[in-house]
């Protein structure tokens, strides 16, 4: 029983996130179910419970369900004045939006993103909001200021190696422009770059799942 259980909300919470871990989302959203029905209404626990909820809906390619547990984290998020979490929000819903190819309101989202991750402190999230935002640059034709960006980036996570996953999506971002440009030293450059990431010890650790998933 849950009164038996010491903070049942958060145990449910961790077991969600060890079964994303495995591909399992179906168990995964089981179990945030549980949090979520456990979790204080207004408070930080249950919106990190409803954006997760949000992300695994979208992994288990269910796009309409996700989108309403991320309208109700949004809500949740502004009533609480969580910005790290609306930072968060809005990252997926940009995602969603260049997934559905509409591009203005992707680009709207993620820096909304990008704006309340620096507000909030949260590097890691800004990181990856400013790869979501690259590839919505690049899905404009905007190649220059994804390239900008991306060099940016790959300055900010160099020699960082709990960022490697960052680093991949960033070279394989770049890969992408060196093809679009048609510039063989570079894209020799970051094939090379990109061999050394994957073969680098802690290649096939998920940073980006790890950061969105447990918090």
């Amino acid at each position: 029983p849950y009164v038996d259980q010491i903070n049942p909300d958060e145990s449910y919470r961790s077991l969600g996130f060890f079964f994303s871990t495995i591909g399992e989302y179906k168990e995964a959203i089981n179990c945030l179910k549980e949090a979520a029905f456990l979790a204080p209404d207004l408070s930080e626990m249950k919106a990190s419970i409803l954006d997760n909820l949000a992300m695994y809906h979208l992994e288990d390619k269910d796009t309409s369900v996700a989108m309403a547990y991320l309208n109700d984290a949004k809500e949740l998020a502004l009533k609480i004045d969580a910005k790290a979490r609306l930072a968060r929000v809005n990252g997926m819903l940009a995602m969603v939006s260049l997934g559905r190819g509409e591009l203005d309101s992707a680009l709207h989202f993620v820096d909304q993103d990008v704006k309340l991750s620096e507000e909030s402190g949260d590097k890691a999230n800004r990181q990856h909001a400013e790869i979501i935002k690259a590839k919505v640059l690049m899905g404009k034709g905007d190649m220059q200021s994804a390239e900008v960006l991306l060099e940016h980036l790959k300055k900010d996570l160099k020699g960082n190696l709990t960022k490697t996953d960052f680093l991949l999506d960033v070279e394989e971002l770049r890969l992408k422009i060196a093809e679009h440009k048609g510039d063989p030293d570079m894209e020799l450059a970051i094939r090379r770059s990109l061999g050394q990431l994957k073969d680098s010890s802690i290649y096939g650790e998920s940073a980006v799942v790890i950061q969105r998933a447990r918090v």
